[in-house]
């Protein structure tokens, strides 16, 4: 037996990323987009600042002093790529200017 066996980590074993673990987020992005599309300019804009903001500083600061780790991420192990998704659906969102859903429906339905 070796002197480093005591001192020995065990793996830890990633689960797969399953296309639940996808669409999930892909339906999440959407639902925030509509919810904010009930708010009108500058309100739409004041409202997704504020939200970045505070999402943002949450993050860095830690989020809750360390709580958000203890609730959330043992038991959701994909959760950081979930985020990453969705985050990237709601980015393409802003960058056209986070435009309301309504008027994309709007412009969809006159076709």
């Amino acid at each position: 037996m070796s002197v480093f066996a005591k001192n020995t980590m065990t793996i830890q074993i990633r689960p797969e990323l399953s296309l639940l673990n996808i669409l999930a987020p892909l339906v999440v992005a959407p639902i925030f987009m509509t919810a904010c599309s009930f708010l009108r300019e500058p309100g739409r804009r004041q409202f997704s600042a504020i939200m970045i903001a505070g999402a943002g500083a949450a993050y860095l600061n830690g989020g809750l002093l360390g709580w958000a780790f203890v609730f959330f991420v043992p038991f959701v192990p994909l959760s950081s790529a979930g985020c990453a998704i969705c985050d990237t659906a709601l980015a393409l969102w802003y960058f056209q200017g986070a435009p309301s859903i309504f008027v994309w429906l709007r412009r969809a339905s006159d076709r």
